[in-house]
């Protein structure tokens, strides 16, 4: 499944991951606003159970499949 996507898709993966990594110690809301709409971090919290009030550095590898 994950073999078909594109060259583009994957960059900009890596760009979100590398992104994500460089604010390890802010609340991931915080670095997540600065990326979606605050609609879109509520979502995206209520559909992977992510705990928005705890640091990027907590985050497990299954939060990243997002």
């Amino acid at each position: 499944m994950y073999n078909n996507i594109g060259v583009e898709m994957k960059e900009k993966y890596l760009s979100f991951l590398h992104f994500m990594m460089m604010f390890p110690d802010l609340p991931l809301k915080t670095v997540l606003k600065k990326l979606f709409r605050k609609q879109q971090v509520r979502e995206l919290a209520e559909s992977y159970g992510l705990a928005l009030d705890k640091p990027v550095c907590s985050m497990c590898n299954s939060h990243y499949l997002i």
